[in-house]
This record gives structure tokens, sequence and C-alpha cells, in this order.
């Protein structure tokens, strides 16, 4: 029992030790809100006005996959009512899971069509905005940066809040 207060103690004496030492104490921690920095680029809208036209499409195209497969279902589900073990019923239930794993073949690729566009579009501007938090932060010797709008943050020091330096600092370039 004296032995694990012991080895309590001494832990405890080395943390307080290490949390003490100069390094340590200048390791700061700032924050940023991402949404607030993104909203104050003009890019960024044009980039969703872009990427909402782009979605707009591949959108008209499913609908049309859609009403297909909606179209064969129907087919299907009458065939089936009529007679279940026929060869057309087989034939045109088939046809209707073919087409369903196509148009959920052809969702999947339309989205990930329409993330990289956005991406593509969005990179050149998350690397100014990426560029312009590094700038801040080792200008205030901040160690970390963290993003508000995506973090449970607790409490917020407002002085820690480095969101407005990063605006003048992209409107600066």
């Amino acid at each position: 029992m004296k032995t694990t207060n012991i080895k309590k103690i001494k832990s405890l004496i080395i943390l307080i030790a290490f949390f003490s030492l100069p390094g340590f104490a200048k390791a700061q921690l700032a924050i940023i809100n991402s949404q607030k920095v993104l909203a104050s680029m003009k890019e960024f809208a044009k980039i969703d006005t872009l990427v909402a036209k782009e979605t707009a499409t591949y959108q008209i195209d499913y609908n049309k996959k859609q009403q297909a497969l909606n179209q064969l279902i129907v087919t299907a589900d009458s065939l089936n009512k009529i007679d279940q073990k026929s060869e057309a019923t087989t034939k045109a239930i088939t046809k209707a899971q073919t087409a369903d794993k196509e148009l959920k073949s052809y969702a999947e690729q339309a989205n990930k069509k329409i993330a990289d566009y956005k991406q593509l579009l969005s990179k050149p501007y998350t690397d100014r905005v990426m560029t312009a938090i590094k700038t801040v932060a080792a200008r205030g010797k901040f160690m970390q940066v963290l993003d508000s709008s995506s973090a449970n943050l607790l409490y917020i020091n407002p002085l820690s809040d480095i969101t407005d330096q990063v605006i003048k600092e992209l409107k600066m370039k």
C-alpha cells in the first residue's frame, strides 16, 4: 500500500517537473473558426455554385435512370403476380435487379466525381488558407491550432482565437 502511494507521489512530481519546463510553458494552443474564414472568401461561394450546377447535371441523369428502374419494378411485380415461376417473370426480376445495381453504381460514381471536382476547385484556396493559418500561428508562437467549428470545445479564451487575424492575412495576399 505504501509503495503505491510513493509511486503515485513520484509520478506526480515528475509530471509537475515536466509541465514546468520552459519549452512546455511556451506551447500554446490557438483556436480558429474555419467556417468563418471560408465564408470570408468569395471564391468559395463561386465554387459552391459550380458544384451545384455539376450536381444538377448528374441529378437529371439519375432521375431518368430511377424512372426506368421504377418501370422495370412495376413490370416485374405485375408478371410476378400473374406467374411467379415463368421465365418472363425471372427475366424481368433479373433486369430490375441489374438496373438497381447500375443505379447505385452510377450514384456512387457521380458522388465521387462531384467530390473530386469540388476538391480540385477548392485546393488552391484551401492551400492559401493553410498558409495563412501557419503564418499567423508562427507569428503568435502557437504550437497547435484547433478548429472550433468542428471540435466540441467547452471553453474558448477569446485571446486564443486567431480567426480574424487569419482573415486579415488572407486579405493582404
